[in-house]
């Protein structure tokens, strides 16, 4: 009895050392390209909305937690697929996927999408602004600017047929 005692105590002791609190290790994670879902579940009832529907009620403080969207992919990052812009009407909407837990597969540009997350606005720095179009496969030395950007955290995205 006394063991198996230790040996319980052992097992649990290194257990909860393998991932230790505050550790910034990630994995590193590959998108499935055959896959139609990437990320959670979808789980939001409500019909989704165009990325100007939820850009204009975002901005009007009407949308303040996840949202279910509607929308073509844009861009796809070229490095790993770890980010992807939506089209709308008069922008693009910027997407990362939380805690970079997932990416997708860069030849997904074009297909329509149902994706759930939040919106939030942020001021990017003239670095993050170079970096970004450097992942897009343009020029940063032509960039000048810093840009204030409305991202998309995604929990889910599911491609759709249309």
């Amino acid at each position: 009895m006394k063991k198996i005692s230790m040996l319980l105590i052992l097992t649990l002791s290194l257990t909860s050392w393998a991932q230790l609190p505050g550790s910034t290790t990630k994995p590193t994670l590959k998108a499935d390209p055959k896959a139609t879902k990437f990320g959670a579940e979808l789980t939001l009832k409500e019909a989704p909305i165009t990325v100007d529907e939820a850009l204009e009620k975002f901005k009007a403080k009407q949308i303040t937690g996840p949202v279910l969207l509607t929308a073509k992919i844009d861009k796809v990052c070229k490095k790993k697929g770890c980010w992807m812009t939506i089209k709308s009407k008069s922008d693009d909407l910027r997407v990362t996927f939380k805690d970079y837990g997932f990416f997708v597969p860069q030849n997904i540009v074009g297909k329509n999408v149902l994706v759930e997350g939040v919106i939030k606005e942020e001021k990017l720095t003239l670095e993050e602004t170079k970096h970004f179009v450097k992942d897009e496969g343009g020029d940063p030395s032509k960039v000048t600017e810093a840009k204030t950007d409305y991202q998309f955290v995604a929990y889910a995205v599911s491609l759709v047929k249309k």
